[in-house]
This record gives C-alpha cells, structure tokens and sequence, in this order.
C-alpha cells in the first residue's frame, strides 16, 4: 500500500491493514475496561489511544485520523449486526436472491456481500458498552421520565433525532441551532400547531 497525502495541510495519509484495525480495536478495547468510552471521556480516549497506536506502529497520525476511523468502524458495525446470520465466521450467509433484495434497500451493506468481518465480537464490546453507558448514565439523572411525543408536537427535537441518526460522528456539541432547525424553531415560537390525521375505521351494524 503506497503513502500518499490525505489532503489536509499534505497529512499522510492513514493506511489501514487488517492488523492495524484489530490493534486499534484493541486499544478501544482496554479504554473500555478502563471505564472510559466515548460517554464520557471521549477526548481523552481519541487522544491516548492515538498515542499508543504510532508508538506501536512508528506512524504519526493525528486524532482526527483515529477518530475517523472509529467512526467508519461503528458504521460498519451497525450494518454487519443488522443484517449478520451467522456469528461463528463473522461472515454474512444468505442466497443471491437474498442479497440482492436486501441491496436494493440497504446499499451501505453491499461491501460486506463477499467480505468477512472478523472484528465483529471484539467491537461489540466497545460499541454495545457504548448504549449500555448511555443508558446507565440517564438513570443516574434524577427524576428522569422519557415519554412518547409525536413529532408534530416537538419537531425541531424530532430534526435533530434524524440528524443524529445520519451522521458519522459518536457526539456533536452545537454552539447554535442548525440551519434546518431554525425554521422549526421559528414555528414553535409563533405559538401556531398542527393537526396529525388518523386513519378511521367505518364499521356497519
């Protein structure tokens, strides 16, 4: 695999092997043990598991090659564990039919049709430790009660769910409200509603 630049201020590039990525996951790994996730001690975590991954490797990556990378194992995490059969190759198994009816909608999982993914077990444990973290972090808020909402009642809180749902990074802190949450936010504020429309079920005596 040939250096190259990754286009930022002539960085080198982030060569990644499958040795490197079971490395890193194991770095992830013993943070984890140490009760330090990305809940709660995300910059520090990025910045020693970057230091402790060129000291093995004698690169020179800086954090934000190690924090994308993360990010584009999560993502492939998500999609093997929605769509794995069998965990004992780590390796999706179903007819081309299958496949090919699942691709149409789920184009992201395309590369895993003919590709093994060995590190599933290993990353479970730093990913799934992540929602159990964050569920464990909002029993200790007191007095906390989730309640259903529609969206039509909340929807700036309902643009900024999907937004979190689409994007790569594990945490965003906004300084402002996003753009596409302005006009919701707008609306709220003129103290105006909407109707949300249910389906009725005519039933003759």
């Amino acid at each position: 695999m040939s250096a190259g630049l990754d286009g930022v201020l002539g960085r080198p590039k982030a060569e990644w092997t499958p040795s490197r990525d079971a490395y890193l996951v194991e770095l992830f790994i013993e943070q984890h043990n140490l009760g330090r996730t990305a809940y709660n001690e995300y910059k520090n975590v990025i910045r020693s598991v970057t230091h402790d991954f060129n000291k093995k490797f004698g690169t020179n990556l800086e954090e934000n090659q190690i924090k994308n990378r993360y990010n584009v194992m999560k993502k492939d995490y998500g999609i093997v564990k929605a769509l794995l059969s069998n965990t004992v190759c780590r390796m999706v198994v179903a007819d081309d039919k299958v496949w090919d009816s699942y691709i149409t909608v789920r184009s992201e999982a395309r590369p895993f049709r003919r590709k093994s993914f060995p590190l599933y077990k290993q990353m479970s444990i730093i990913f799934e430790g992540e929602r159990a973290n964050g569920k464990k972090l909002a029993s200790q808020i007191p007095r906390i009660q989730f309640e259903h909402c529609y969206r039509e009642a909340n929807r700036s809180a309902d643009m900024l769910a999907r937004m979190g749902a689409n994007q790569s990074s594990s945490f965003s802190l906004h300084s402002s409200p996003p753009e596409d949450v302005k006009p919701l936010l707008e609306f709220d504020n003129s103290e105006l509603y909407l109707n949300r429309r249910y389906p009725i079920t005519l039933v003759n005596f």
